[in-house]
């Protein structure tokens, strides 16, 4: 069982780094991203942990706190950059930043990473999009409409935008 101490702290002496993860992420879902933030910050209290830090960037985006969201998700890619996931969510966070240039290409090593991500070219497709680069967002929304034939709202993009400019 878990016991909060003064101010919250988790005694973790007899969890692993990775039980006390799995409860900051129990804890979000169950929605107390307080708990869920502290937990993270516990973490990286004994060690740089890139999960930790990932988690982190997602809940300050949340929070509307868009800058220390890419920084986070920026350190939790430069200690394991082979997450697809990392580099869709530094874009989304780019992309809120009214950055849609740096959101295209943290999507598009998102996509590198993991070719099947339909949200990966869905999101570089509402980019592209955003700078008005059509063309490039008819692309990107058909291949998430490849992957993903079921989502209605693929569907409803790319029908607008083929309406609109026509094939590529």
């Amino acid at each position: 069982p878990t016991r909060f101490g003064p101010r919250g702290r988790v005694y973790m002496a007899a969890m692993t780094l990775r039980q006390v993860f799995e409860l900051a992420v129990s804890r979000l879902r169950s929605g107390r991203p307080d708990e869920a933030e502290a937990l993270c910050r516990q973490i990286l209290a004994i060690e740089r942990n890139d999960s930790a830090l990932h988690l982190l960037g997602l809940l300050a985006g949340r929070a509307g706190r868009l800058g220390e969201a890419v920084e986070l998700i920026s350190q939790a890619i430069a200690l394991n950059p082979a997450i697809a996931a990392y580099h869709n969510n530094l874009g989304e966070a780019y992309r809120r930043q009214g950055k849609p240039a740096e959101a295209i290409a943290a999507y598009q090593r998102s996509i590198e990473l993991q070719p099947g991500d339909g949200l990966s070219y869905k999101n570089l497709a509402d980019a592209f999009a955003e700078l008005g680069r059509t063309g490039d967002a008819v692309v990107a929304w058909q291949a998430a409409v490849n992957i993903e034939p079921g989502l209605a709202e693929l569907h409803a993009n790319l029908s607008a935008a083929l309406a609109v400019h026509g094939p590529p």
